[in-house]
C-alpha cells in the first residue's frame, strides 16, 4: 500500500509524519500578504475604533488564515513558532499606540492591549470548540468518531486530551 507523502483535503494539507508545516507556511503567507495590503487602511488607523478593527481582523485574517486550525494537532516547535510570529504580527500592528520608532511591543503587551489570547491558546479554544460541538452529538456517533481517533500524542484527539489537561492545570489563566 502506498504511502501519499502530502494530501490535501478542503483546503488543509496533511503530511504522512503528522507535520503541518506546508499548510502553516501557507496559510501564514496568505495571512501577511492580506496584512500588508490592509495595514494602514485598517489595522493601524486610529479613525477605526481598536474594536472594530480586532473584529476586521477575526473575519478577514483569521478566517482565512487560520481555516480549519481547529483540526491541527498540539503543533511541534517549527509549527508553532510560524503560527505565533504571523499572528504576532497583527497583534502588534493593531497594538501600537504613539510610541517612538525604536519601541519594541512585546508579545504580553500586545495580547493584553487588544484582549485576544496568545496565538497558541487561539488554537486550543478553536479545537475545544469543535471538541464541544462533537460531544454534543448522538452518542452511538461520538462513540465511533473516538473509538477511530488513534490516542496519540500527534492525534487530533491527544491534542484535544492535552489541551484539557492544561485547562484543568491553569484555569483562568488565558495569556
Amino acid at each position: 500500500l502506498r504511502i501519499v507523502p502530502l494530501y490535501k483535503y478542503v483546503g488543509t494539507k496533511n503530511m504522512a509524519n503528522g507535520s503541518m508545516l506546508p499548510d502553516i507556511s501557507d496559510k501564514m503567507g496568505v495571512l501577511k500578504g492580506t496584512f500588508v495590503s490592509i495595514k494602514g487602511k485598517v489595522l493601524t488607523n486610529c479613525d477605526i475604533p481598536l474594536k472594530d478593527r480586532v473584529m476586521f481582523m477575526k473575519t478577514l485574517l483569521f478566517s482565512k488564515s487560520l481555516f480549519q486550525c481547529c483540526f491541527w494537532p498540539i503543533l511541534n516547535a517549527q509549527d508553532l513558532r510560524r503560527v505565533h510570529t504571523g499572528v504576532m504580527r497583527v497583534y502588534r500592528a493593531l497594538s501600537k499606540k504613539d510610541e517612538p520608532p525604536s519601541y519594541h511591543t512585546t508579545d504580553l503587551d500586545a495580547i493584553t492591549s487588544i484582549l485576544m489570547p496568545a496565538p497558541v491558546h487561539v488554537l486550543l479554544i478553536a479545537r475545544l470548540s469543535l471538541f464541544s460541538k462533537l460531544v454534543c452529538m448522538p452518542v452511538g456517533v461520538v462513540h465511533v468518531l473516538l473509538s477511530e481517533a488513534f490516542p496519540g500524542k500527534r492525534s487530533w484527539l491527544g491534542s484535544v486530551s492535552l489541551d484539557l489537561k492544561w485547562i484543568s492545570e491553569n484555569g483562568t489563566k488565558f495569556v
